[in-house]
């Protein structure tokens, strides 16, 4: 096993994902309306067994154009 840092593939990032409980914190929410909001489709999450994740940037990016579509 090498102590190098990880390499990623051309063109990708790393990114942090969140717990619905750390995304309901930061938006001040209950948890319950952040699955209920990626379940229908109006934020993006990946589903890890039962539990979903969160990109911070894309649900902020997705709330931003949600916002923009209704006015």
């Amino acid at each position: 096993m090498s102590n190098e840092p990880e390499q990623l593939p051309p063109g990708m990032t790393k990114r942090k994902f969140v717990t619905t409980a750390e995304l309901a914190e930061a938006l001040d929410c209950d948890p319950r309306t952040i699955i209920k909001a990626a379940k229908g489709g109006k934020i993006p999450a990946l589903r890890v067994d039962r539990e979903f994740r969160f990109d911070p940037a894309a649900v902020r990016l997705a709330l931003s154009n949600n916002a923009k579509a209704k006015h």
